[in-house]
């Protein structure tokens, strides 16, 4: 049977939110600097017979979708609960419908910590990898934030996808066309240590 796991971080703001929202960065541009996080999301998705079965295994939310109650296109009122709709669109979005898909997070839902874009990266990270499209991080990151900002039409920014999909410290751009750019931030190891001691999450 085959079975695919991916896992992705969240990520702590130091500056720049709200910079990463159409309606600031369309207008002035935006810019953000934000690192990633030990603690993640896990999407692991296997195959199956029949039906799409969605499971979050830290929230004991489980939804089976049979193949006539498959969306032909994705609808904001056809999503629900938080995890089991990351799920859905996720599948939606790779046609996936007979295939086992889990997620798993360590990151409080609504903590300021990307958790949501967490569990999107990982997911479209698992689907592409399960269906033998492995991608890179920019359309890992882009893929993510059109499913969270266009699909389910969440009021959230384009940072959390990508501080996810590239790991490390960041400075993350936003161009008023709408393009990104992801530019690490050199960090001595010292500072590094420094960062890691001082900071409670």
């Amino acid at each position: 049977m085959r079975i695919v796991v991916a896992r992705a971080p969240g990520r702590v703001s130091l500056a720049g939110g709200g910079t990463d929202l159409p309606s600031y960065y369309e207008r002035h541009g935006g810019a953000v600097v934000s690192f990633a996080i030990s603690s993640g999301a896990t999407a692991t998705i296997s195959e199956r017979s029949s039906d799409l079965d969605l499971v979050s295994t830290d929230h004991d939310v489980r939804e089976l979708i049979t193949p006539e109650r498959y969306p032909r296109r994705m609808r904001y009122p056809f999503l629900a609960r938080e995890f089991v709709t990351l799920q859905k669109a996720v599948a939606w979005h790779f046609g996936l419908d007979r295939a086992r898909v889990s997620v798993s997070s360590e990151l409080p839902t609504a903590g300021g910590l990307g958790s949501s874009a967490a569990i999107c990266t990982a997911l479209v990270t698992a689907a592409a990898a399960y269906l033998g499209e492995p991608m890179n991080r920019w359309t890992i990151a882009a893929i993510a934030a059109r499913i969270e900002m266009s699909v389910l039409r969440r009021p959230c920014g384009k940072q959390d996808p990508f501080a996810s999909a590239f790991g490390g410290i960041n400075l993350i751009e936003f161009l008023r066309d709408g393009t990104v750019s992801v530019d690490p931030i050199p960090v001595a190891p010292g500072i590094r240590d420094e960062l890691e001691r001082h900071l409670l999450l």
